[in-house]
């Protein structure tokens, strides 16, 4: 009963004061800079599925941040452009001379934050890196469905990645 009494209220007060907080948005973008428009992603690969997917993935996670409202290219302030600069599939795990069991696949991006008026460019970032790794099956169909896998994994991570970075300024 004492411990109700006085353990409570203390645990309140202590939770109060530990200095824990929920961080608000960290900007480094202007002000003036409220309507974000993300045009289909630029595909330099041949994986033709994959700018659907980030294109996808990049409006799903603007969405979501509701940092920027998202609206049509002539409504926009900026303009994010975003291009898969490559590709690359590679065998992760030799089995043997000619055969792997996993795989691992590697896409490039280049991503840039625009002005719609001026076409000044208010943050960029090159060379932006994402690697997934899948298992290769003996069924083809079933290495497929785990390579689609790993690319939507892959565009999830690419876009949280460029969000991040356009709004903590990395």
């Amino acid at each position: 009963m004492r411990f109700l009494r006085w353990g409570i209220p203390a645990f309140c007060l202590l939770m109060l004061g530990c200095g824990y907080a929920i961080e608000g948005k960290v900007s480094s973008l202007p002000p003036d800079i409220q309507l974000l428009a993300i045009p289909f992603v630029k595909n330099a690969s041949s994986k033709i599925r994959l700018a659907s997917l980030l294109t996808d993935e990049l409006n799903r996670q603007f969405t979501t941040s509701k940092y920027l409202k998202l609206v049509n290219e002539d409504r926009a302030e900026a303009v994010l452009d975003v291009s898969i600069r490559s590709v690359r599939v590679e065998g992760a795990t030799l089995v043997t001379i000619a055969r792997t069991s996993s795989r691992r696949i590697t896409v490039t991006v280049d991503a840039s934050l625009k002005r719609k008026d001026s076409s000044t460019i208010i943050w960029q970032s090159s060379n932006l890196v994402s690697r997934e790794t899948y298992v290769v099956a003996t069924d083809q169909v079933i290495t497929e469905m785990n390579e689609e896998l790993a690319i939507k994994k892959m565009t999830r991570n690419l876009a949280e990645k460029i969000h991040n970075r356009l709004f903590e300024g990395f």
